[in-house]
């Protein structure tokens, strides 16, 4: 088996088993996912970046550090298990932006062949659990039975119109994700193609994420703005399709914001509160760990159910890193914005920046293994898609200038060291 071959099939366990758990240390669940990533990150990594890791991950427990320290009533578990999350993702992450790579593991035909079958695998998955759940059977949910992550997902069959598909995940939100990531590093990699939107179409479209209607609204518009008149006229077909198809669906979504004990109030208005009482104590945020615990002072609701979790990875950063996490935030901000503008015409890296600022609104669990995977995923193909752009940049400026330079004039000079008999035209 060679390099590229292992790849793919470490991508295709990294995307679709992240949620299939394989044993349990102290409650601490590890799924088959996680070693799909690691192995995969082995093979496509061709020199370990030290330094940068160094400096990240010390960073990082500077910016832990003192909120522990400070607590007067740390869980110790729950910081522990929390942290290790989060040097993971962080690791992660570092090592996608500035390792050396593998180019030729990450864009080889296996690989995008992998991307493809876990994308198409997924979104028909999540149509097969709709498309059986109006009919109330619910043998395609939890695929993974005894061994899914956490807890079973209970679809409210017969309790709502049109059930919501979790894919091989614990929950709508990260079938929606997983989605997204992988349809954006098939497109940066490989280019538009009519397959993989309609696959990502219809898996978003099965997984109901207002989220991920909202990326993906905010993508094809800056697509239209960008693209030829042909790209322009399919992407405003598209646009056409979708809003007859899920438009009321998005109204009715968020227009439920301001009621309290709604999905969308829970994830954007209700923890505002908690935010605001962190960055008001001072710059730094609370222990890893203790959003259970701090949550529980504010008495939120959903669905009538007290509940203590943060579902907006917007809110997480600060949560956990004060104001150090706003910053992170703007920076983010900046960083798609500024490589939207300075992308030439017909570049696609710029997807990957608007891409992941945008990710963070899916859930809570931007520490999660899966989330860090895809996230390096498509860091290291906006690197790989940055890096032909710039080539092609190059090659074009080269033949530019060929053509562009006069041709040298003779001299008389030039013709008398010329050799004897030789004919100048």
């Amino acid at each position: 088996m060679n390099r590229q071959v292992a790849s793919a099939i470490a991508l295709i366990v990294a995307a679709i088993f992240p949620h299939f758990v394989l044993f349990n240390i102290n409650n601490f669940e590890v799924s088959l996912g996680l070693f799909g990533g690691l192995v995969f990150m082995a093979l496509v990594i061709r020199v370990l970046p030290l330094v940068p890791l160094s400096l990240a991950l010390g960073a990082l427990f500077l910016l832990v550090g003192p909120p522990a320290l400070l607590s007067r009533d740390l869980d110790t578990t729950r910081f522990l298990q929390t942290t290790a999350l989060m040097i993971l993702s962080v690791a992660t992450v570092t090592i996608g932006a500035t390792a050396r790579l593998r180019r030729e593991a990450i864009i080889s035909r296996p690989v995008m062949r992998a991307a493809r079958a876990s994308l198409y695998t997924i979104s028909l998955l999540s149509v097969v659990q709709v498309v059986t759940g109006l009919k109330g059977i619910d043998f395609f949910f939890n695929p993974f039975r005894g061994y899914q992550y956490l807890h079973p997902y209970d679809p409210r069959l017969g309790m709502v119109t049109v059930p919501r598909a979790e894919g091989f995940y614990l929950e709508p939100s990260y079938d929606a994700f997983m989605i997204g990531a992988l349809a954006v590093v098939i497109v940066c990699v490989s280019g538009w193609s009519v397959p993989v939107v309609a696959a990502a179409f219809a898996g978003m479209l099965a997984s109901q994420s207002v989220t991920g209607f909202l990326v993906a609204g905010v993508m094809i518009c800056l697509l239209v703005i960008r693209a030829r008149p042909v790209i322009v006229l399919g992407m405003v077909a598209l646009v056409a399709v979708a809003w007859v198809t899920v438009g009321s669906y998005l109204i009715d979504r968020l227009s439920t914001i301001g009621q309290v004990g709604t999905s969308a109030n829970y994830r954007l208005l209700a923890p505002l509160p908690a935010i605001g009482d962190i960055l008001s104590q001072g710059i730094w945020g609370d222990p890893p760990g203790s959003i259970e615990q701090v949550l529980s002072r504010y008495g939120l609701q959903m669905a009538g159910v007290q509940a203590t979790s943060l579902d907006n990875g917007y809110y997480v950063l600060p949560f956990y890193f004060g104001w150090f996490g706003m910053v992170a935030l703007v920076v983010l901000c900046w960083w798609a914005i500024a490589t939207v503008i300075r992308a030439p015409k017909g570049s696609r890296s710029w997807i990957v920046p608007v891409w992941i600022v945008g990710s963070l609104g899916f859930s809570g669990g931007i520490v999660a293994p899966e989330f860090a995977f895809m996230t390096l995923l498509a860091v290291v193909a906006f690197r790989v898609a940055r890096e032909k752009e710039d080539e092609n940049g190059s090659e074009a400026e080269r033949d530019r200038g060929h053509l562009q330079r006069p041709p040298r004039p003779r001299t008389d000079a030039s013709i008398t060291r010329a050799a004897p008999g030789r004919r100048f035209v």
